[in-house]
Parts: C-alpha cells; structure tokens; sequence
C-alpha cells in the first residue's frame, strides 16, 4: 500500500487503469477529484475530505489534486 502527501496544488497527472479498479482512501486533508470515461469527459467531480473512500472503475480517466492548507494524507 502507497501513502501519499502532496502539497496544496500538487496533484496526480491524469491517469488510467485499464486492468483494475482504482481505491483511494483520504484520512486527512481535502481533494478535489475528477473522473470519466475519456480524456476529455472528466465529468464527475467533487471534493473529497478525512475519512473519504474513492472509487474509480477500470477504464476510467481520473486526476486529484490537493486543496485547502494541509496536505491530504491518502493511500
């Protein structure tokens, strides 16, 4: 299992998973997370904060970014 810390603005690139589901678990801190079924159809999103779970399904498009003061801790 991989925790990240990112700093406020600092996000993950635009990514897929072709093979798998995707879990993010938030356990403190807040991001804002946008997913879809293209690269150019990011549309759903929303702020997610402590305690939030996040599920993407295989063959979706997604990318989070940090927001607020503290840096989220997720893993």
């Amino acid at each position: 299992m991989k925790t990240r810390f990112l700093a406020s603005g600092r996000g993950v690139e635009l990514e897929i998973h072709t093979d798998t589901d995707q879990f993010l678990r938030i356990e403190a801190g807040k991001a804002r997370v946008a997913m879809g079924p293209g690269k150019a159809t990011l549309d759903q999103v929303f702020e997610a904060e402590d305690k939030a779970a996040i599920f993407i399904p295989t063959g979706y498009w997604y990318t989070f970014y940090t927001i607020g003061d503290e840096p989220p801790k997720m893993y």
